[in-house]
């Protein structure tokens, strides 16, 4: 079942050179308070100028729920419950929040992690440090590749058949080969993971 969501990005002549993210709505959520002006800095660095920074897990669903972003970044160890919890909470959400585009950061990514991020609906993995080349890689892949999402008894979220869940991060090679969906794969109704503005550097 597919349904259109509107968003307020375009995603225009994506080959001719660098993303525009200048439109990009983003969500930050890091109980880490000393971590806030580094992620702030890189946002700059990405000209993502609308955003909203959360160190209260609780108080970030409820926002997010309310007022929905187009991308996700949170933390794994993000307290009452973590980062990977809250990817399964909103997986489990309504329309305007399922099909959002999550990146899941950690400071201490191991394979199990990057599993349980997978099986819980998150787009990709990406360990701390993160650079700005890093970050931009992976929000630009999430937004580009316009994964289906599919729903089956025990999982809703993008489409997992192929082989490797995007990572960033010591043991890659380990955390390449992932369980694979079983479900038919349905269109994002969201179509939060396209919509945004590319542009050429050399203009």
């Amino acid at each position: 079942m597919s349904r259109s969501i509107k968003t307020n990005i375009r995603l225009q002549g994506e080959k001719k050179g660098a993303w525009d993210l200048s439109r990009l709505r983003l969500a930050f959520v890091d109980d880490y308070r000393a971590y806030h002006p580094i992620m702030r800095a890189l946002l700059y660095g990405l000209n993502i100028r609308s955003f909203q920074f959360y160190y209260d897990a609780e108080r970030a669903l409820a926002d997010i729920e309310r007022n929905p972003p187009d991308f996700l970044v949170v933390d794994d160890s993000i307290k009452p419950f973590d980062g990977v919890e809250m990817c399964a909470r909103l997986r489990g959400g309504g329309p305007s929040v399922r099909f959002m585009p999550i990146l899941l950061i950690t400071s201490l990514p191991h394979v199990s992690l990057v599993e349980r991020a997978r099986d819980a609906g998150a787009h990709a993995v990406l360990a701390k440090p993160m650079s700005l080349k890093s970050l931009y890689s992976r929000i630009t892949m999430i937004l580009r590749e316009r994964r289906p999402f599919i729903e089956t008894d025990e999982y809703f979220g993008p489409d997992r058949r192929r082989r490797d869940m995007p990572y960033d991060g010591p043991n890659r090679r380990k955390a390449a080969d992932v369980a694979t969906g079983s479900a038919a794969p349905e269109e994002d109704p969201q179509g939060t993971q396209g919509d945004v503005e590319a542009q050429s550097d050399a203009a």
